[in-house]
């Protein structure tokens, strides 16, 4: 359901499956500051409510085992989760059953046969970045290292997108989620599975995002927080079929050692990986169907940023970062040690995932600003 007002479709939900009982997952802030508490509070008044509250700044295990305990003993019979990327994964993970295992490095999440409960699922986002109300995975930190599930019983049974719930968002939090559906759509389209369907959801996520990001940001114009709802949830749709790549594989360790919002770590290394992959050639391309197909997913990219070579799109992207006002370079942050950065960033999944191999010496000079 998308579009000014959706949220007040709750009610239609609620019906719907005859719920009861229901957990409401969010984040300490922004249930109320949205104006979804102010929508919602007569549509879950009747109901027998208990409500679970974000508590760190991205899911932990922590948080997931304390909700998993209070749905447990609440027994609803509907989830509905409101807000950033970070309560909709929460949500995700408490519905999910699953198992911890391995210890540090070889750490891993596993579901079980049966990992979710039968408990309808309903994801509206208050940010407009992540679509992770379309996505079948949710991302958990343990130790702050970030593992991720990634399973279709993830997926919320709902979604409910209403751009009236991104107003409130400051211009900083609105920069950083932008970029990440903008880096979402552009690595959907690169990516070693995409497909001519998943493209079709990138490319308007892409043309979206390049088109309403700047006024979103500077004077938050209703037509510009449309259309960067639309291009988040897009976007999601793009990467729940391909996944993302290398960009945000090096974004995590940056976002759980140093806090740097998700969005705009993964936008840190995109310029760089823009040029790195568009130099794919026969010895390190990763993608199945070969370099000349790589070279004309790049080409899609480079058209839709407007630009005739990649060292012309890297410097779109970055003039793009420096007109929302965030920082373009570890330096700019005060960030100088790379050694975690580069060993944490390698996900497997989503390094392989990308065009063109990645080296951990090729990375380094991203994050160090000298490639």
């Amino acid at each position: 359901m998308f579009g000014w007002g959706a949220a007040g479709r709750l009610r239609e939900i609620v019906a719907t499956t005859q719920a009861s009982g229901v957990v409401l997952v969010s984040g300490p802030r922004s249930y109320s500051a949205s104006g979804a508490a102010e929508q919602m509070e007569p549509i879950l008044e009747p109901l027998r409510t208990t409500r679970i509250e974000r508590s760190d700044a991205y899911p932990t295990l922590e948080d997931v085992r304390r909700g998993r305990q209070a749905m447990l003993e609440a027994a609803p019979n509907l989830i509905v989760a409101v807000g950033g990327g970070a309560v909709l994964d929460l949500a995700k993970s408490i519905r999910a059953r699953f198992d911890v295992l391995g210890e540090g490095a070889d750490r891993r999440l596993q579901l079980g046969a049966d990992p979710a409960d039968p408990i309808p699922l309903i994801a509206i986002p208050t940010t407009a970045g992540t679509g992770a109300e379309t996505t079948q995975f949710s991302v958990l930190y343990i130790e702050g290292i970030k593992h991720s599930l990634d399973d279709p019983r993830l997926r919320p049974d709902f979604a409910i997108v209403d751009p009236a719930l991104t107003m409130s968002v400051g211009p900083r939090s609105t920069a950083a989620s932008g970029l990440d559906a903008l880096a979402q759509g552009i690595e959907s389209i690169w990516s070693v599975a995409s497909t001519a369907h998943s493209r079709r959801y990138a490319v308007r996520a892409v043309r979206l995002a390049l088109a309403c990001l700047e006024r979103a940001v500077s004077d938050g114009a209703r037509e510009a927080r449309e259309g960067m709802s639309l291009a988040a949830h897009l976007s999601g749709r793009a990467i729940n079929e391909t996944r993302t790549t290398a960009s945000h594989a090096a974004s995590y360790p940056m976002t759980a050692r140093h806090g740097i919002p998700h969005g705009h770590a993964v936008a840190l290394t995109l310029p760089a990986m823009l040029e790195f992959n568009a130099g794919v050639g026969p010895d390190d391309v990763q993608d199945p169907s070969g370099v000349e197909t790589v070279r004309a997913k790049i080409a899609i990219v480079l058209q839709l940023l407007g630009v005739a070579d990649a060292a012309a799109g890297r410097r779109r992207l970055l003039d793009l970062i420096r007109s929302v006002s965030l920082e373009t370079s570890l330096a700019e942050l005060g960030i100088d040690d790379l050694d975690p950065i580069v060993a944490e960033g390698f996900n497997p999944a989503r390094a392989g995932n990308n065009p063109r191999r990645l080296t951990p010496e090729v990375l380094r000079a991203m994050l160090a600003g000298t490639l």
